[in-house]
């Protein structure tokens, strides 16, 4: 007969495994979530579409955007859009669908996006240690799979974690052997 654990002996194990998740920064994520900041969710499909529509709405981009930058300036938006609008320089969305001239019809993440960056060009030093700031004080949590945020750097370390095998590859060329007597 299996025994299942009762809920006296389940709690402590709960309570370790919450604490293990605090302080390894991943925290619990709702799905679908690249990234929550404060009770803000930046999903993953925004992120993504985001991505994929300004690099083909962006006449002339010299270097493509990827989902983790298109991330970073999505965490920081609010900020800087703040700032910029406290500076008198505020960016519409028109001005965003302008800077998009290859694309007809942007998503809203893709206009927050182009609002962002455009924005982020017009302030100041001084308002950008304050957009830093904020930032630093903001709870932000980030899917993993973006990497790590550096509150200081406004950067997603991508770099792999060290609790990720890398995995040897096949040799294309051996097909995979089959246990004798199967």
């Amino acid at each position: 007969m299996k025994v299942l654990p009762t809920a006296r002996a389940a709690a402590p194990v709960a309570l370790i495994l919450g604490a293990a998740l605090a302080l390894s920064g991943c925290g619990p994520q709702e799905a679908g979530a690249a990234a929550i900041v404060g009770n803000r969710v930046i999903s993953d499909q925004d992120v993504q579409t985001a991505a994929q529509e300004t690099n083909k709405g962006v006449e002339g981009l010299q270097q493509p955007f990827t989902a983790s930058d298109t991330l970073v300036f999505l965490i920081v938006s609010p900020y800087v859009l703040d700032a910029a609008a406290k500076g008198g320089h505020g960016v519409s969305e028109s001005q965003a669908k302008a800077a998009l001239t290859k694309l007809a019809n942007p998503s809203p993440a893709t206009l927050q996006f182009a609002r962002t960056f455009i924005a982020l060009q017009g302030l100041t030093q001084e308002q950008v240690q304050g957009v830093l700031a904020e930032v630093q004080k903001a709870k932000i949590t980030v899917n993993p799979r973006y990497g790590k945020l550096d509150p200081k750097t406004l950067r997603l370390d991508t770099s792999e974690p060290n609790w990720i095998k890398k995995v040897p590859q096949a040799n294309a060329t051996t097909a995979p052997s089959v246990p004798s007597g199967q």
